[in-house]
């Protein structure tokens, strides 16, 4: 969709920031780097929404209740 891209046309920074969750697989990358912008991830990596929901789920089904969760 490129509204990522527009923007950083548009600001021009020196350094993109993302979290490491994003390390791998950042689609504007290539994009920065081909312009002179530094890409660096930061933070922890945490669990997103959907392993906290699995694993909630799991534990549901295996107590049988969201009491004991």
């Amino acid at each position: 969709d490129g509204v990522a891209e527009k923007a950083i046309e548009m600001v021009i920074p020196s350094v993109f920031v993302k979290g490491v969750e994003y390390e791998g697989r950042l689609k504007e990358q290539k994009f920065c780097e081909e312009r002179g912008i530094e890409v660096r991830f930061v933070g922890q990596k945490v669990h997103g929404s959907t392993v906290i929901a699995m694993e909630l789920s799991r534990r549901v089904k295996q107590s049988g209740t969201l009491a004991e969760v």
